[in-house]
């Protein structure tokens, strides 16, 4: 009986790498509310209520670095986290997930779509795996029939 559940287990959560690993091989863009989730984990007001410069002509890859992630520095993440604790810009929201994506983004400096993607993607699959486990570890203690 025991082993049975393990395989049903392990089903489930190939069944959902492998349905993360889909959707990213079918991504070629930032949807609008990810962007903004850069913008205001990195508490950078381009994206947000800061207007670019109407006398200087941008090209795509120079509002990207302006927008996305542009700041490397810990001291900085740690900054931003603070901000981000006193108000985060998004009231539904708390900050948790916002300082996780600062944190994961520390050391980066990008406006490469791409990279954020695949960089995001790997945080997701860290969440993943903490939630999956956690989970199973609730149902172990609560049914105990999981061994």
């Amino acid at each position: 009986m025991k082993n049975k559940i393990w395989i049903w287990i392990l089903f489930i959560f190939i069944l959902a790498v492998s349905i993360r690993v889909y959707r990213l091989s079918q991504k070629e863009s930032l949807f609008l509310d990810e962007g903004l989730s850069v913008s205001l984990s990195e508490y950078n007001n381009y994206g947000w209520d800061k207007n670019y410069d109407d006398n200087v002509i941008y090209n795509g890859k120079e509002l990207r670095e302006l927008m996305l992630w542009n700041n490397v520095s810990l001291s900085n993440a740690l900054s931003d986290i603070i901000h981000l604790r006193q108000d985060n810009r998004d009231s539904p929201h708390t900050n948790l997930y916002y300082s996780c994506l600062r944190l994961w983004f520390t050391g980066v400096k990008t406006g490469d779509i791409h990279r954020i993607i695949i960089q995001g993607f790997c945080l997701n699959l860290f969440f993943l795996f903490f939630l999956f486990y956690s989970c199973l570890s609730f149902l172990r203690s609560f049914f105990q029939i999981i061994g």
